[in-house]
């Protein structure tokens, strides 16, 4: 038999007897015993249970077992106590416990004494033993000694002949278990990998960073497939090796998947036949199979249920009727979005719903009311169970092949999580949960796939493995060698006078160089590449591949890149210009001054607002919007003026009146909102907004104070015009009329403007001067109102000096009178180019106007040229018209 480092080495060696078998013409054949050493070690302790047929047998816990008794003894605790999150706490100290036994850490040594982190876990340890020996458990971390006395007193048989490979070193708990086997009579053969004599080809490439050298090697292992293809070897075996696997996983999957699948994305049944293969899967918890199911389990009947778990369920294909009724789960995600709430009922959410999936939240209800309190985890695991089932998980579609395995293994954890009843006993609804999330979380899956010529691999798992051609990635000096890790809950100096992975510089560096020679040694041709930047740093070639020779990027001779137009037909790609729309035949358009605002902005985004009526998705968020709050003002202050009507009013109300007046109307318009945001039913937040918004007024107020004598005449007046060819609707946040019947046009806004925002070619905020251009009599002021605490002022342009506070009227090409022909035209042009169909993807600035655009997905800009500008994050305002 076997014996592996890992499950990877023993699938690939198994492969290569089958491979033999077929070769050499047999149909049937013994299957090989090649077994990784966990599972050789688990097979045993089963074997061994079955031999001895004890009425009280030892019970091996599993992974999940262990980390609930963990968490226990650690919450239990008095170091506990002090803890703000237990479970990485306890995970660190099954970790240390597992150093423990595989290196024979003595508890008795005089150094756990001279740190509280060791002593609380010596203490937890302690627990953790007394309580295995007393309900006859027995955690994996004991099983190799478990094991090795068993072989010793014969209870367990020992094989005549074992190899063992891919073990890079031997932990002394290892060394006992193979000891024990060769005082049976056991062959012991350590095979260790073939020279391929990689150290005398392999050169060393430097990149400019880490993208650009995943790339590389990408087409790289393309290449060499392709080569070998064509001299005729069917099953080459290449090897891409990357210390920072987890680090880079998501970039080395996409670059991969562009370079080998370019058409991937068309062909979603590819996963299982791909050229490629990662070692490191991801967590369980990861798979969007199981994400919806976790989704699914956090919801409640009485409580409110977060929008994003809602919206994701409802565009998630592993639900009943999600495939028939994808179109109708949209379009109800779009009205509940319109309710603009963070957190959803069940009422909410049944409401208008497709029949399909109301039913499926009927049957959960029931479903869901079926088990409530404290139970044991059995129990849960079969309600959990019953309620994906009513809510039709995992879909109505055929799963694929991954999404079938995927299934399987969250299968396999609700049976480990029904196994935990002797551990926590009863537990609530909520714990359990935490406990199914946690358990997903912490379980790596990766579906299997068919054999697959380009590995991708961590540095470890190289070990015992063969390769025609290896890449090595990422090999720079703050990688190669590892920095020292030491266990945060075992004396350091114990761990170095054990010599433990990661515990000094010296074993770090012993034990890397025995892995550089080993991946030198795995394959007859070598690259060794490295980033010369990794963000602001600049990264030097690792000094255990300092002797072999560097060559430029074109010694690779790497083929050119191509897309996969050109991959897919063999030519170039067609390029067809979209960036003119059909002409506007229309006169009356929605949206009101924002057209021109669009125009402005972006000539697409007026296209696809106001003539394809497309839309940014509504984001709910907790509390007020600032949107909201800047309705809010406006609603106030137009309430507010509604009463006063003058400033003649203003001035002559004592302070008791005009905060009355002010505390009125902001109570009624928190009213009048709160009937739509539900956060302004909580009495707390209400009376926070009201206090907020009365100082805001009041202080606002006094500013207003300071001007000449006016009347308002006008508030929130919407007024039809036709401009440019264009019929909307303009509306003036206020007008007032001066004693001498000139009037000023006021626009409340809660944020920093500026008069600047109207001028150019593409003025930023054109509604003030359309409102100027388009009135039969040219005001004397066009003006922001900004409304902001301890920054509150007029800003803008008025005909005369002292009309406003704080703002001088300006001469020659600058004033008002002047300005205003210049709008004309200005604004006629854009009301032109969005007649004739301009419609290119021309954004003022690229990053503030994208920014707050929504329709990225739409015009594809991620995809052109145009520079990142910096700019400050736009404040929201009251919606234009």
């Amino acid at each position: 038999m076997i014996i592996t480092a890992n499950t990877r080495l023993a699938r690939m060696l198994k492969q290569a007897h089958d491979k033999v078998q077929i070769e050499n013409g047999h149909t049937v054949w013994t299957a090989p015993d090649i077994l990784p050493i966990a599972a050789w070690l688990d097979r045993s302790w089963r074997s061994w249970i079955y031999v001895t047929n004890a009425a009280n047998p030892v019970q091996l816990l599993s992974t999940s077992q262990e980390r609930a008794i963990w968490e226990g003894i650690v919450a239990r605790s008095d170091a506990g106590s002090e803890l703000l999150q237990v479970a990485p706490t306890a995970d660190a100290a099954a970790s240390a416990w597992n150093l423990v036994h595989a290196w024979k850490i003595p508890f008795d040594a005089r150094d756990w004494d001279n740190a509280r982190d060791s002593e609380a876990f010596r203490g937890w340890a302690e627990e953790f033993q007394k309580l295995c020996d007393k309900r006859n458990w027995i955690s994996a971390a004991c099983l190799p000694d478990f094991i090795a006395a068993k072989i010793a007193s014969g209870e367990i048989s020992a094989p005549p002949h074992v190899q063992v490979a891919g073990f890079a070193e031997f932990t002394p708990a290892q060394e006992r278990l193979l000891e024990s086997l060769r005082q049976k009579d056991t062959v012991v053969e350590i095979l260790l990998t073939l020279d391929r004599a990689g150290r005398q080809s392999a050169v060393r490439v430097k990149f400019d960073d880490s993208l650009h050298e995943i790339r590389a090697a990408a087409r790289w292992a393309r290449t060499q497939f392709e080569l070998d293809a064509q001299r005729g070897q069917d099953e080459p075996a290449i090897g891409v090796v990357v210390p920072e696997l987890s680090k880079y996983r998501s970039a080395i999957e996409r670059l991969f998947a562009e370079e080998f699948h370019p058409g991937g994305r068309m062909s979603p049944d590819l996963d299982s036949r791909r050229a490629f293969n990662i070692s490191l899967g991801l967590a369980l918890s990861e798979y969007p199979l199981i994400q919806s199911a976790l989704r699914v389990l956090r919801m409640n009947r009485t409580g409110n249920i977060p929008f994003d778990d809602v919206t994701i369920l409802l565009r998630s294909p592993f639900l009943a009727k999600a495939h028939t009724e994808t179109a109708a789960c949209a379009a109800h995600d779009l009205r509940l979005r319109s309710l603009i709430e963070p957190e959803l009922t069940l009422s909410d959410i049944s409401a208008n719903a497709p029949p399909g999936f109301k039913s499926a939240l009927a049957r959960w209800e029931l479903e869901h009311a079926k088990t409530s309190g404290r139970k044991f985890p059995s129990v849960w695991s079969t309600a959990f169970a019953g309620e994906l089932n009513s809510m039709g998980w995992p879909g109505e579609r055929p799963l694929n092949s991954s999404e079938y395995q995927t299934n399987l293994a969250w299968n396999d954890l609700l049976s480990e999580f029904a196994a935990l009843d002797s551990v926590t006993g009863e537990v609530s609804r909520s714990a359990a949960v935490s406990m199914l999330r946690r358990a997903a979380s912490a379980r790596e899956f990766q579906p299997e796939s068919e054999p697959a010529p380009v590995q991708i691999l961590g540095e470890l798992e190289v070990s015992g493995m063969r390769f025609d051609h290896l890449w090595i990635i990422g090999m720079h000096d703050g990688v190669w060698p590892r920095a020292t890790t030491p266990n945060p809950f075992l004396p350091l100096r114990l761990q170095r006078s054990l010599n433990l992975p990661h515990s000094s510089a010296a074993r770090e560096l012993e034990f890397t160089s025995l892995l550089t020679e080993r991946l030198l040694a795995s394959a007859s041709e070598v690259i060794v590449s490295y980033p010369s930047k990794e963000s602001d740093t600049d990264l030097r070639p690792s000094p255990l591949f300092a002797n072999i020779p560097e060559v430029p990027q074109g010694g690779l001779e790497l083929p050119k890149a191509l897309g996969f137009a050109q991959k897919l037909h063999g030519k170039d790609i067609e390029v067809i210009s979209d960036s003119i729309a059909p002409e506007w035949n229309g006169s009356r358009a929605i949206g009101g001054t924002s057209i021109f605002k669009y125009q402005a902005a972006c000539p697409f985004q007026a296209f696809a607002k106001v003539r394809l009526g497309a839309e940014d998705l509504e984001t709910p968020t907790s509390g007020l919007s600032p949107l909201d709050r800047g309705n809010l003002v406006h609603d106030v202050l137009s309430a507010v003026w509604k009463e006063l009507g003058s400033h003649e009013t203003l001035i002559t109300e004592n302070s008791a009146q005009l905060r009355a007046v002010v505390h009125d109307e902001v109570e009624a318009c928190i009213r009048k909102l709160g009937l739509k945001r539900r956060a302004l039913l909580s009495p707390r937040f209400a009376a926070i907004e009201q206090g907020r918004l009365e100082k805001l007024v009041a202080d606002w107020l006094e500013l207003e104070k300071q001007r000449q004598p006016f009347k308002v005449i006008s508030l929130e007046e919407q007024r039809a015009v036709t401009f440019g060819g264009i019929d909307f609707t303009i509306r003036a946040d206020r007008i007032d009329r001066m004693d001498d019947d000139t009037h000023i046009v006021v626009d409340y806004k809660t944020s920093k403007h500026s008069p600047k925002e109207w001028d150019g070619d593409r003025p930023d905020e054109p509604q003030l001067p359309l409102y100027a251009v388009t009135t039969d009599v040219p005001p004397a002021g066009v003006v922001f109102a900004i409304v902001k605490a301890g920054e509150s002022k007029f800003a803008g342009l008025t005909g005369s000096d002292g009309i406003l506070p704080g703002i001088k009227a300006a001469s020659g090409v600058e004033a008002l009178s002047n300005r205003v022909p210049r709008w004309r035209m200005v604004l006629e042009k854009l009301a032109a180019d969005f007649r004739s169909g301009k419609a290119a993807v021309d954004p003022k600035q690229p990053h503030q106007t994208c920014r707050i655009c929504g329709l990225q997905g739409l015009c594809r800009i991620s995809e052109s040229n145009l520079p990142d500008e910096g700019a400050d994050s736009p404040d929201s305002e009251a919606a234009d018209d």
